[in-house]
């Protein structure tokens, strides 16, 4: 299949630099080729333009992130034990529920906050709200709820 003009990549032209050559060399087309781990700047000028990154070569990537949530309650929850984003959360007080996961990286995770009663957040109108968070990194996320149903 022959890819439109108009969406091809267009590869631009001009001038790679690497502050420090022991951590990483730039190949023509602009593919990083780490050496050692360490920090380093790389520039690139073209047409008169220059523009510079600071990168990082690592010696290892988790694929997994720690990931916390925190639910506080408007109202007391007294008879609730957990509430639940799909995952379960940990009772602190009758108004605060927390829990920290390890969690693949690079991923999302949609749900509903719900009591172990079934009952759920909701609107003011009565109509359930559904979350969804990226996790893209290590994470610490809080919602307030302020009625259920």
């Amino acid at each position: 299949m022959q890819v439109p003009p108009a969406l091809a990549c267009i590869q631009p032209k001009g001038e790679y630099q690497v502050e420090n050559e022991r951590i990483v060399s730039i190949a023509k087309d602009g593919t990083i080729i780490p050496k050692s781990v360490g920090k380093t700047v790389v520039q690139f000028q073209s047409e008169g333009i220059v523009s510079s990154k600071e990168i990082e070569i690592v010696d290892y990537l988790s694929d997994r992130v720690p990931v916390s949530i925190q639910v506080n309650s408007k109202d007391a929850l007294l008879d609730a034990l957990r509430v639940y984003a799909d995952l379960p959360l940990k009772k602190v007080d009758s108004h605060h529920f927390c829990n920290r996961f390890i969690l693949p990286i690079d991923t999302g995770l949609g749900f509903r906050l719900y009591l172990d009663d079934g009952k759920g957040e909701v609107d003011d109108y009565g109509a359930p709200i559904h979350h969804r968070i990226m996790i893209t990194h290590p994470l610490h996320k809080k919602f307030t709820v302020k009625r259920w149903l």
